[in-house]
């Protein structure tokens, strides 16, 4: 009955960075055999080899630079033409380091909070939302009330949507003004080299956020932080991308 890693990619991924994940505590284990699919992963273009891109660290900018470094990209966008690496629900990455994981929580604190049958106490297996057991997943530690919790995670989720859909527009706005300045006739390639850099900067920042469950529930902090440099990054994508077409234009 003790839990246990069966994924190989999950424990060589701790390997790689001279972790034994034998060695995990059981709080830590009850964290860890969520990551097992709950992350980010790709598959190594020649041997198609499962692999989390943990060996510089968890967060996006760590991961990102994983990418950079091996110049790894899994798609090119068709009318921007940058080269793209994709995100993938990374609910472990991000809820580590959060106010939450922080406190000594896991995931199975919230997702998987314990309930009595009988006399005995277990972790319930129906996984779900928090939200839809609010008293059994919450109230153990907040004492504020449901409708107070309730409030708190809406607010949280609603200002991340809004701020994702912010940083969405700024991208698909850098995706049209880098496939204008593809379009245009000597366009000064350097530039819009610079240009996709950022591009596949901002998108990655935005994919971080939007393919992560909770909408910014797990890590508000963090999810913020990343959706700002998705618009930061789109931003200079534009001007860029306007410099490249416009040097030519007045040549």
């Amino acid at each position: 009955m003790d839990l246990r890693i069966s994924r190989p990619a999950l424990i060589e991924a701790f390997a790689r960075q001279g972790k034994d994940i034998t060695k995990a505590t059981n709080q830590e284990m009850r964290s860890l055999v969520c990551a097992q699919c709950h992350v980010t992963y790709y598959f190594q273009p020649d041997t198609k080899k499962l692999t989390f891109p943990w060996d510089k660290g968890l967060k996006a900018d760590q991961v990102l630079a994983y990418y950079d470094e091996g110049n790894y990209s899994e798609w090119i966008h068709p009318d921007a033409g940058t080269g793209l690496p994709k995100a993938r629900h990374a609910e472990y990455e991000i809820f580590m380091g959060s106010t939450h994981q922080s406190a000594g929580l896991a995931c199975a604190d919230c997702h998987m909070p314990y309930v009595k049958v009988g006399n005995v106490k277990i972790s319930s297996h129906n996984w779900t939302s928090p939200l839809n057991n609010i008293e059994q997943s919450c109230t153990f530690c907040h004492r504020e009330g449901v409708d107070w919790l309730r409030g708190r995670v809406e607010d949280t989720q609603t200002k991340t949507k809004e701020i994702q859909d912010i940083a969405g527009a700024a991208v698909v706005e850098a995706i049209s003004a880098l496939k204008a300045a593809r379009e245009t006739p000597g366009v000064n390639l350097e530039k819009l080299k610079q240009a996709q850099e950022m591009h596949r900067k901002g998108q990655w920042y935005l994919d971080w956020v939007m393919v992560t469950n909770g909408y910014g529930f797990h890590n508000p902090t963090e999810s913020i932080n990343n959706l700002a440099k998705a618009i930061d990054y789109a931003h200079k994508s534009i001007q860029l991308a306007k410099e490249a077409a416009g040097q030519t234009a007045r040549q």
